[in-house]
């Protein structure tokens, strides 16, 4: 198979719990193949379906699980492993695309992130050339073609650029110290109907700042 494997180079791999965590998600994706078919597209409705409902601040894990199944894709979670950087993989299994992740952030708008990156993979590369397994760690570590392409994917389901771009040029976040940018994000969120944690998450992942004061992450539910 061939592997496309995005990891922070700050973290140190061990290969042999790499290769493991792999096994462990290829057996748990064939376990939860769904009955229902697969058909091109079902990737990006079913990242516009988690999308809808992660802005509700209701979504669970399950539901994902369920959104998923729905659309003719396995969801699996696998235990993270000691030295294994991986937040999130893509495979294929016979017909059916395949996503596993692991909780090595106990953070809910990272993994929908990181589930709406696999998507963009599976609707964009997995069935358009011979790439199989994708594999991801930390979003913003690796930059290529196919990581960008699935992780405007992601950000562009989430919150549209041009909703972004009317946010962030509104006036009311641009220059304010980090103490003030919390309470104006809240307040764009709320006039946008958007979820305050997935905006927050946005905003963190462009500005490369993961320890903005004032905000903690969701609980996986």
């Amino acid at each position: 198979m061939n592997f496309n494997y995005k990891k922070s180079d700050k973290c140190d791999v061990d290969e042999r719990n790499q290769t493991t965590w792999l096994t462990l998600a290829y057996i748990e994706s064939k376990a939860n193949t769904p009955q229902i078919p697969f058909s091109q597209g079902n990737a990006q409705k079913a990242a516009h379906d988690i999308a809808l409902r992660a802005h509700t601040g209701e979504l669970r894990e399950g539901e994902i699980h369920d959104i998923l199944y729905n659309y003719g894709i396995a969801y699996s979670t696998v235990p993270k492993l000691d030295k294994t950087p991986i937040d999130a993989a893509s495979m294929k299994i016979g017909d059916h695309p395949a996503i596993i992740t692991t909780h090595r952030f106990n953070d809910m708008s990272r993994l929908v992130f990181n589930v709406l990156h696999e998507l963009g993979h599976i609707e964009k590369h997995m069935f358009n050339d011979n790439s199989e397994i994708f594999v991801s760690g930390d979003p913003y570590s690796i930059d290529t073609p196919k990581e960008r392409k699935a992780n405007l994917f992601a950000q562009s389901m989430l919150i549209s650029q041009r909703l972004w771009d009317s946010m962030m040029n509104s006036g009311t976040v641009n220059g304010l110290r980090f103490g003030n940018i919390v309470d104006q994000l809240r307040i764009l969120s709320a006039e946008n109907n958007l979820d305050f944690n997935i905006v927050v998450w946005r905003w963190k992942y462009e500005s490369n700042n993961y320890q903005l004061k004032g905000t903690k992450p969701v609980p996986i539910q």
